[in-house]
């Protein structure tokens, strides 16, 4: 997948969080479709050339962009539950009052970007910002990290052979696994496609 240009500067305005929020969707989405199409081995037409799509900032929130979420989210709903449950289950350490959460959030991010040095300790301290003082974003951030931390794991995991599966499992995440959040603790946009409070 290509890099997400998370922000070089932290901005209060509406405008702004509003569209860190939704990059923090299409990020989530495009990852929820990539995982999609990696559990089914294979890729519907076209989706590839979606999740390649890098929108600039102006393009965030444009009529094209909007239909690109639509299609995305498409794929990201079908996820195979036991796999969303897992990357929700990740969010949770973030959310519940870690005070190192904004920091693993913010290089996690920045680090995905694959900035200049530079350009990742000015997205950091964006992200960083935007964590600190705009509480209603956690939720979106968490997951977008979550999502990406979950790619990450499972394309490397198969390759280093030094992960010990003790419940002889799926082979990726924590055990035990974290408490799932509670949905008001996660991002509105994503409520209509989790999977039940009873999947495990």
């Amino acid at each position: 997948m290509r890099a997400a240009e998370w922000p070089v500067r932290y901005g209060a305005r509406n405008s702004v969080i509003s569209r860190v929020d939704l990059m923090c969707r299409w990020q989530s989405l495009r990852g929820l479709a990539y995982i999609q199409a990696v559990s089914a081995s294979c890729a519907p037409q076209g989706l590839l050339q979606d999740i390649d799509v890098r929108p600039s900032g102006s393009g965030i929130g444009a009529e094209s962009f909007s239909g690109l979420l639509g299609r995305l989210e498409r794929h990201a709903k079908q996820v195979p539950d036991e796999l969303l449950e897992i990357i929700l289950r990740a969010c949770t350490p973030l959310l519940v009052g870690d005070p190192y959460s904004g920091f693993a959030v913010s290089a996690g991010l920045a680090s995905s970007s694959r900035p200049s040095l530079e350009d990742g300790i000015e997205r950091a301290a964006a992200i960083s910002g935007f964590w600190s003082s705009v509480p209603q974003l956690r939720p979106a951030l968490a997951m977008a990290w979550s999502v990406s931390s979950f790619i990450a794991e499972w394309l490397s995991w198969p390759g280093g052979g030094e992960y010990v599966d003790s419940e002889k499992s799926l082979g990726i995440g924590i055990h035990p696994a974290p408490e799932r959040p509670s949905p008001e603790d996660l991002p509105s946009w994503l409520m209509g496609f989790i999977p039940g409070p009873g999947v495990a």
